[in-house]
């Protein structure tokens, strides 16, 4: 919806919108926050779009001056704005209709089928969150937690993606940000899912481990700081050498059917045949 308002306004004008001129004709984005998972979400996506904008217009030299700012007060439209494109087919004098898709301006009122069909491509992990974290903690299982967060260690063979065979990518299960491919994963036949490298060069942390009397090396994902396994020097000689020892409880796995309606559409070419 925010990509579709950019379309239609001019963000770089102050107190103007086409021929209008005033206070009333800047260009704002309202939120209402309630600190749930769902209102930090949103403002996540608000955030994104925004930024995405201001670098649009920043390579033309211009500044974007649309306000973002909790709603304070609302005021429903008068009469003869209600229903502005029934009674005004051609549109506003400076906004081409031809912008917007048409199933958009079709609809009434918000529509979750409509919502459902449109792909997102990018998830907000970016933009997690300390209180989308605080929530999703709270719905982990025990295990889930205790790997995640306090750097444990499932039981060999006993996590559901060690003999796991899909193909699509795995997240980490706290925060989302991609961490694996199946197309990079083997069976290392050490109790754990393993994989030869991580999805993209800098996805996670690397960190020296001496915990149990032992020196390794520990990974974890970096914008979630989730603890998920250990990397070694016993893989493939073929496919690098290296050794990703993850465990599942810190994973989530995405199919690739599921990857544009999931928010993780620039992954879906890695898996053309």
């Amino acid at each position: 919806m925010l990509e579709e308002f950019f379309k239609i306004i001019d963000p770089t004008t102050l107190n103007q919108q086409g021929a209008d001129i005033g206070k009333q004709y800047r260009t704002g984005i309202y939120y209402v926050s309630d600190g749930s998972r769902d209102a930090s979400k949103d403002l996540s996506i608000i955030n994104k779009v925004f930024s995405e904008e201001k670098n649009k217009y920043g390579e033309k030299n211009k500044s974007v001056v649309t306000e973002i700012k909790p709603l304070r007060t609302f005021y429903e439209a008068e009469d003869y704005h209600q229903k502005y494109l029934d009674k005004n087919p051609s549109g506003y004098c400076h906004i081409d209709l031809d912008l917007i898709p048409k199933d958009i301006l079709e609809i009434e009122s918000v529509s979750s089928e409509l919502i459902d069909d449109y792909e997102f491509d990018e998830c907000n992990y970016k933009y997690f969150t300390p209180e989308e974290k605080e929530e999703k903690l709270k719905r982990l299982s025990e295990i889930e937690f205790n790997v995640t967060q306090n750097s444990a260690t499932e039981a060999p063979f006993t996590g559901k993606y060690d003999k796991f065979n899909e193909e699509g990518i795995f997240v980490d299960i706290v925060s989302g940000e991609p961490l694996f491919t199946s197309l990079d994963k083997f069976d290392s036949n050490c109790g754990w899912p393993s994989f030869t490298k991580t999805i993209d060069h800098d996805t996670v942390e690397e960190n020296q481990d001496n915990s149990h009397g032992m020196v390794r090396t520990e990974v974890k994902s970096k914008i979630g700081k989730s603890h998920l396994g250990h990397l070694f020097d016993d893989g493939p000689i073929e496919r690098g050498g290296k050794r990703y020892c993850i465990n599942s409880a810190s994973l989530r796995f995405i199919p690739v059917k599921d990857l544009k309606k999931e928010g993780y559409g620039e992954y879906y070419e890695l898996f053309k045949k």
